[in-house]
């Protein structure tokens, strides 16, 4: 079962969350975390959307976050899209207050044994920015680091698609 979740992150299974604020983090498991923070998705408007695109093999899977952090009004929006039939997958960054100090932001395989942190409660993501990762095709050793580039790009698509309610 894959679930995304508030405070930002796609686990492979479902996990509560982050204990130590960077990666690698055993607690997470396997996990794409494109921007985990406290998030608050409760908001009108806010919450986690998802929708796919294009026809059968080439669909983008898009997994959208709108919120704010936790305690404050500084709003935060960004997205995960999946590829069909590809081991890439792409982070696109909409709202991002103070480039992201507080947030982590990378990918894990497992529970840590091979991890692309991008960043760790630093400055270093956009409005704009999209960070596209590729995956080995072989499982990687402990020592291989996922690749990661970033283009700039269009923030994610401003109309709301239709609430998640059930996993795929």
């Amino acid at each position: 079962s894959r679930q995304a979740s508030s405070p930002g992150h796609l686990p492979f299974p479902h996990s509560t969350g982050l204990t130590g604020g960077c990666l690698p983090e055993a607690s997470l498991g396997p996990a794409i975390v494109p921007y985990f923070e406290d998030l608050d998705l409760t908001s009108s408007g806010d919450g986690i959307y998802t929708s796919i695109s294009g026809s059968a093999p080439n669909r983008i899977y898009k997994i959208e976050w709108r919120g704010q952090r936790n305690g404050t009004t500084n709003r935060v929006h960004f997205e995960v899209r999946l590829y069909e039939g590809q081991r890439r997958f792409d982070i696109v960054y909409g709202a991002v207050p103070n480039g992201g100090v507080g947030a982590t932001i990378g990918v894990q395989r497992d529970t840590g044994s091979a991890y692309t942190q991008w960043s760790c409660n630093t400055a270093s993501v956009s409005a704009g920015m999209q960070q596209f990762y590729i995956l080995p095709n072989s499982p990687p050793s402990a020592t291989v680091h996922y690749p990661t580039s970033t283009t700039p790009t269009a923030p994610p698509h401003p109309a709301p698609p239709t609430p998640h309610t059930t996993t795929p």
